[in-house]
């Protein structure tokens, strides 16, 4: 599920942009369909999003700095914070661990949250990437109300029910087919 979420996400870029890539699972998957693009400048705070496109010629890629979260393989904190204020994206393109009708974009980390806060405050379209599994749960520390998604892209076994739900308040949900 995740290979294919990712493909559809890299899709969504463009030769020649400039994207924010968070830590994550499937994030990392995005970022390994990017090392043909052209052009491509990647923010990231993920040691595995670096690592997958270290051989990318035509992608440069700025690690932020910051404090090692080493559950999630991400540089956190006021220094990545600060670091990513610095720069202005096209796409942001963010992994979650909840996403709730009535709470909105959720994860576990506080530190985690202030960093996704700060790629979304700086970037001119979120894509939001999670697989059917993160539909209809919340999760600690809030991140952003669903009006911030302009695109989800997660797999075609979401339900029916959160898929309407979704797309009724504007989200536009590409689903990755099997």
């Amino acid at each position: 599920e995740k290979e294919r979420i990712g493909r559809l996400a890299a899709y969504l870029i463009s030769d020649g942009e400039t994207i924010f890539i968070d830590a994550g699972t499937t994030t990392q998957r995005v970022a390994r369909e990017l090392k043909n693009k052209k052009e491509l400048t990647v923010v990231t705070n993920g040691l595995n999003v670096c690592a997958e496109l270290v051989d990318a010629s035509g992608v440069e890629v700025i690690l932020v700095g910051g404090t090692f979260r080493k559950e999630s393989f991400s540089m956190v904190g006021p220094l990545a914070e600060n670091t990513i204020r610095q720069f202005h994206a096209d796409k942001a393109v963010l992994g979650i661990d909840a996403i709730s009708l009535e709470k909105g974009l959720t994860v576990p980390n506080l530190l985690e949250a202030s960093v996704k806060k700060e790629m979304i405050a700086a970037s001119d379209e979120l894509i939001v990437v999670a697989d059917r599994s993160k539909v209809g749960r919340t999760s600690f520390c809030y991140v952003a109300p669903l009006m911030e998604i302009d695109r989800l892209v997660t797999d075609s076994g979401i339900s029916e029910k959160h898929l309407a739900s979704l797309r009724e308040i504007g989200i536009e949900v590409q689903l990755a087919g099997k």
